[in-house]
């Protein structure tokens, strides 16, 4: 937790995917919203592999709770 960070929850999707919002990403939302989470950690490219479009995700994040994905490489 140097840099003010605290891990809340990690989120899995399964696959297949049928182009609705997937359900974790929909649990991710609620818990941004719960925890007022402003920020959600991926892998980069991540949610590209998604059924749905990648700047869909990005927009409801942002707008359904106010958390801005940050995409890291391992």
């Amino acid at each position: 937790m140097s840099l003010g960070y605290e891990l809340g929850a990690v989120f899995r999707e399964p696959a297949p995917q049928n182009g609705t919002l997937p359900p974790a990403f929909v649990d991710l939302v609620q818990e941004c919203r719960r925890a007022a989470a402003h920020a959600v950690i991926t892998l980069r490219g991540h949610m590209s592999d998604m059924s749905v479009c990648r700047m869909v995700l990005l927009a409801v994040l942002e707008v359904r709770a106010g958390a801005v994905v940050h995409e890291v490489e391992l």
